[in-house]
């Protein structure tokens, strides 16, 4: 039914740079808390060919492509054989032609850790039309500024782009779950999970076991919550109403606007 599902939206295999078969990875995965996970091989979808038991995970058929100009995800793309061509050089314009070539599909596009220092690693491309997510972070603080800068840029456009957490999994002993999503979906399917990751119903944690914090704005007898919008005159006081989990109290919480931190709070009963 509709609730907050844990899931991880970036992950390697044997079928390229990873460690863990698809069988144990999701293995890893359902040991961490996560109810789904998006199987994200360098340039290829050959984990499909290998037989996994039903262990009650969702896996979604992904994709990262690796062009020389930055590195996307493509989520929710099918069959064996289809998969997209990364051969788009930075600064390309063909880079819309890929985007199209997803979304056309049915899937969705998702830039990953665009402020990575790695060769080849950081989006060098312009972020086209289309594009439905934003890495935000995937466990690297030092990379987190320059994405979530990124992001404020766009939002300020009024490109309304999801910001997506995720651990980048390739191997032990680094957390499978360490950053990982809640999504808001009607049901744990593959359809579901990407129509809320489309719809902004996202939330980014630290591990894949603590609940989500629930965001509520108000406006007279309007309310919106994460991922919905809350239309008001200029005059309206808006008030923003945030619940915890235990495991967050003692932290802090920030209302950002324009890219600023404009109040700030401390996490407490």
């Amino acid at each position: 039914g509709a609730r907050w599902y844990s899931g991880g939206l970036h992950m390697h295999t044997v079928h390229s740079d990873g460690t863990l078969t698809v069988a144990e990875l999701s293995a890893r995965a359902r040991e961490a808390g996560l109810d789904f996970i998006a199987v994200t091989d360098h340039n290829n979808t050959s984990h499909q060919t290998e037989a996994v038991p039903d262990d009650g995970v969702l896996r979604i058929v992904g994709e990262e492509i690796t062009t020389p100009g930055g590195h996307a995800n493509a989520w929710g793309i099918g069959g064996v054989r289809d998969f997209i061509d990364f051969r788009v050089a930075a600064g390309d314009p063909r880079i819309g032609d890929l985007v199209r070539a997803v979304t056309g599909r049915g899937a969705l596009v998702s830039i990953n850790h665009p402020g990575a220092s790695c060769a080849g690693c950081g989006w060098e491309h312009a972020v086209p039309e289309g594009v439905a997510a934003i890495e935000i972070t995937n466990g690297s603080h030092a990379e987190m500024a320059k994405s979530i800068a990124l992001w404020d840029g766009l939002l300020k456009q009024g490109r309304r782009i999801t910001g997506v957490g995720s651990s980048d999994w390739h191997r032990g002993p680094r957390p499978v779950d360490a950053a990982s999503v809640r999504v808001w979906a009607t049901e744990l399917s593959t359809a579901a999970i990407l129509d809320g990751i489309r719809r902004g119903r996202v939330v980014v944690m630290a591990d894949g076991r603590t609940p989500p914090p629930l965001l509520v704005a108000r406006a007279g007898r309007r309310r919106a919550g994460a991922g919905e919008t809350l239309a008001t005159g200029r005059a309206r006081a808006v008030r923003l109403d945030v619940t915890l989990p235990v495991a967050l109290l003692g932290g802090r919480v920030d209302l950002v606007a324009d890219g600023a931190v404009v109040a700030s709070k401390p996490a407490r009963t």
